[in-house]
């Protein structure tokens, strides 16, 4: 295990394309970041002088034109481009990656708050827009506030809390410390690890297989042949150290260390093999978002922090697979996910699959684009956007008391089979039903509900503050597992 820091990462146009390619939105503080640690102290002056440009025009726009969303977004902008600039100046802007990654996720919501506003026929194919466009502004208000405070959270409280609770900065670096992995020591304890992980990730994913099922979609399966729903739950717990396992196998993989020892070139070669698994369980799951999000994504950024730069070799390859997702495997996933959903007892994944293809390359022009072009005008940040400001707009009749979150929150820890009635977010699918995007006796499928949405709900715009505490989370994560503070390949993958 090494425990150096971790050296600087490469941001150039290359890189910085890179990053904007698998991130987006979310890439901006990166990628500004990255060429402001690398470049010159007059790049860090223009980080400055942005922000304040961003936060003066955002203020004398406010007060011209209250409604529109344009000052918003440009004060959203300010605020991550400031936090920036900050801490490239006092030399932090890595140690702190996590959060600028947060932050400028939120660029990406701002926007499409700004677009459906000024432009709301060019979303009228999400026909509830229109109806609940007065609730926007108060919306993307609600979304500035988790922001600020967000970072209040993390830049301030985390700071004065530490010093009022007397721990010492050494406890994060110390081996007595177990969340900063300091205990693995030896090759043969990563291999432990790392089997004991795969293995728990692994178990649903066989027994899916065996019973003939794809993940998440029963495929017309019988309740004999079906996972027991509240082991299913437990198990898929472990998903996400199950990626934490293949993504350290992955760095291990990258690293461009001749002197790997017997048990990481093991590593290496099985997480090969879990990859390609993990990239036809998700194919043939049908899932689209987990497709890209799950799989190809963290695989791609695994290989950036890894090897500390893209080659022009990766770039090619990268923007091919990204071209073949969107352009090929997207919409047969699409037409595969609408056959699953019908399927019989008699499903055959494979079959159904070949057919889907097929269907797709049969699809007429506009009806093909129209598939292809989904995700970015239905999906994504544009369903957060519809979905925060539907929760906002009929929030009188979700009568919801506060107690419910808390009760929420402070057992989640529970394994649902054990508390089988244990308390969810807001009944999963009670904004689809007002919205009219699901039918009036559908209780079974679930749409996305947005944290600050349902903070919005029980607290009203006062819920935001306790956004603070999700930044004491992030602040407490970097300071106890970031890599930037101090490298291991393990922390690396928890990191991702």
């Amino acid at each position: 295990m090494n425990n150096t820091s971790s050296p600087p990462l490469k941001t150039g146009i290359k890189e910085s394309a890179f990053l904007f390619g698998i991130f987006g939105w979310s890439a901006l503080g990166a990628v500004l970041g990255g060429l402001a640690q690398t470049r010159s102290r007059l790049a860090n002056q223009f980080l400055f002088s942005m922000a304040g440009l961003c936060g003066l025009v955002g203020i004398l726009y406010l007060s011209l034109e209250l409604d529109s969303p344009i000052p918003r977004f440009l004060f959203c902008l300010g605020i991550v481009i400031l936090l920036v600039a900050i801490d490239c100046q006092r030399r932090q802007f890595y140690d702190h990656l996590t959060i600028h990654l947060v932050n400028s996720a939120y660029l990406g919501v701002a926007f499409y708050f700004s677009w459906m506003q000024l432009d709301p026929q060019a979303f009228e194919h999400i026909g509830i827009w229109e109806k609940i466009l007065p609730s926007a502004a108060t919306s993307f208000t609600m979304l500035i506030l988790c922001l600020i405070c967000l970072n209040l959270g993390y830049y301030l409280v985390y700071p004065i809390l530490i010093r009022f609770l007397a721990i010492k900065k050494s406890w994060f670096s110390s081996v007595r410390n177990p969340f900063n992995l300091l205990f693995i020591r030896k090759s043969s304890d990563e291999l432990f690890l790392f089997l004991v992980l795969t293995s728990l990730g692994l178990v649903t994913r066989i027994w899916n297989f065996t019973l003939g099922r794809v993940f998440y979609i029963g495929g017309g399966a019988t309740e004999e042949q079906s996972i027991p729903a509240l082991i299913s739950s437990f198990l898929s717990q472990f998903d996400p150290l199950y990626s934490i396992a293949w993504l350290y196998g992955i760095i291990v993989f990258f690293q461009q260390d001749y002197r790997k020892t017997q048990g990481q070139k093991l590593i290496a070669w099985i997480t090969v093999f879990l990859v390609i698994l993990e990239l036809l369980y998700q194919i043939f799951s049908g899932s689209k978002g987990r497709f890209a999000g799950f799989v190809l994504i963290p695989l791609a950024f695994a290989y950036y922090l890894a090897t500390r730069r893209v080659s022009w070799g990766f770039f090619s390859l990268f923007s091919v697979i990204a071209l073949t997702s969107v352009t090929l495997v997207y919409p047969t996933l699409a037409i595969y996910r609408n056959e699953i959903s019908i399927a019989t007892s008699n499903f055959d994944p494979f079959a159904t699959l070949t057919k889907s293809w097929q269907a797709m390359l049969a699809l007429p022009w506009e009806q093909y684009l129209e598939t292809v072009l989904t995700p970015f005008n239905t999906a994504g940040p544009t369903e957060q956007v519809t979905a925060m400001t539907s929760i906002v707009h009929f929030a009188d009749r979700l009568p919801i008391p506060p107690e419910y979150l808390w009760e929420r929150l402070l057992w989640f820890w529970l394994p649902r089979f054990l508390s089988p009635g244990k308390l969810t977010s807001i009944p999963s699918n009670a904004i689809g039903r007002l919205t009219e995007r699901l039918g009036p006796a559908d209780f079974t499928t679930s749409v996305i509900q947005t944290g600050p949405g349902e903070l919005f709900i029980y607290y009203q715009l006062f819920g935001c503050l306790m956004m603070i505490i999700p930044g004491l989370l992030f602040r407490w994560f970097n300071e106890a597992a970031s890599p930037f503070r101090l490298y291991s390949h393990f922390r690396m993958a928890i990191f991702i």
